[in-house]
């Protein structure tokens, strides 16, 4: 897994994005990898680290629908 994030970040920089992993084991559920940076962006507030949120496929969703509208999670 962390030759995927070191993957998705290269690829995210060279674009301006912020970089995810969306990843399925078999018989397992999907899961996403998002970095704290993504989840401030939702709120307009700056991570500096480096850590990963795991989360399910619906939860990503939400998240990347708040960035791309550019709205608050408090609004």
């Amino acid at each position: 897994m962390p030759a995927w994030w070191k993957q998705s970040q290269s690829a995210a920089a060279a674009h301006g994005l912020l970089p995810c992993v969306i990843y399925k084991f078999d018989r397992q559920p999907i899961w996403v990898a998002v970095s704290w940076e993504a989840i401030g962006a939702m709120n307009g507030v700056e991570y500096n680290e480096n850590e990963l949120v795991f989360m399910n496929l619906e939860s990503f969703a939400f998240v990347a629908r708040e960035i791309m509208a550019g709205r608050a999670i408090n609004d």
